[in-house]
This record gives structure tokens, C-alpha cells and sequence, in this order.
């Protein structure tokens, strides 16, 4: 699929490994998702914070429209990805989602550390580490 970050088409990272990072946070969400665009919006604050903390952002996208998956993500100073496949994305079933935003928080050996149900609850988890 596509990958983009800042706005801008990026090659890699391809994977999750590729990614080098104390904690990955990965959220699956799409851009007709209301719940996501509000979700995403808690994010972007706070995502310069996490990143000197050692957190990376990942998006991947449930999107199955290439413009609406650029224009939403156009704005998104991390990873996002999209294969345009919706719920039928491999990533989307290796981890088993049902629902947008799902969110992950992985430590660096891609191990799922914590599965908040919000910005909110994750910000409290993130604040005592």
C-alpha cells in the first residue's frame, strides 16, 4: 500500500520491524471514522512529547479511498499506511480488529505491552513511564 508521513510518500519503513523505537504505538482508524478523527486530534498534540520519549506513532489506515486516505492523513506528523483493503488489510487481522480506532502500544520487540481504549487513557499510561 501507500505509505506517507507528513503529507509527503515515504518508501520505508514497509513493516513494523523496520521501525526503530523504545514503544510503537499503533493505531488503526480511518478518515470516515468519527471517533478516529477525534482520537487523532488528542494525538497530535502530544505526539512531539512522546517522540523524545522514545514512543513512535503509527496510522494504519482502514480507508479504501486514495484521496480520502491522503487528505486525511496530509496533516499527520508520523507513519500512515494504507493498503485500501478496509477490514480485509493483513495488519487489521493480524491484530485482530473489529472496531475503529483500536489501539496498540508496542515495546521494542513488538510485543503488545497495553491496548488502551483512548488517547486519554493512554496519555495516563505514557505520563508514568
Amino acid at each position: 500500500g501507500d505509505v506517507y508521513n507528513n503529507g509527503s510518500p515515504v518508501k520505508s519503513p514497509s513493516r513494523l520491524s523496520e521501525i526503530v523505537a523504545n514503544y510503537k504505538l499503533v493505531i488503526f482508524g480511518a478518515s470516515w471514522c468519527p471517533s478516529c478523527t477525534e482520537e487523532i486530534a488528542q494525538l497530535l498534540p502530544l505526539y512531539g512529547k512522546w517522540k523524545a520519549k522514545g514512543i513512535e506513532v503509527v496510522f494504519i489506515s482502514l480507508d479504501t479511498d486514495k484521496k480520502a486516505f491522503r487528505d486525511f492523513t496530509s496533516v499527520l506528523p508520523f507513519i500512515s499506511s494504507c493498503d485500501y483493503k478496509k477490514w480485509d488489510t493483513p495488519a487489521a487481522k493480524d491484530y485482530y480488529v473489529f472496531a475503529s480506532p483500536s489501539i496498540f502500544l508496542l515495546d521494542n520487540s513488538g510485543i503488545i505491552k497495553f491496548r488502551p481504549k483512548s488517547i486519554a487513557h493512554l496519555t495516563a499510561l505514557i505520563n508514568s513511564l
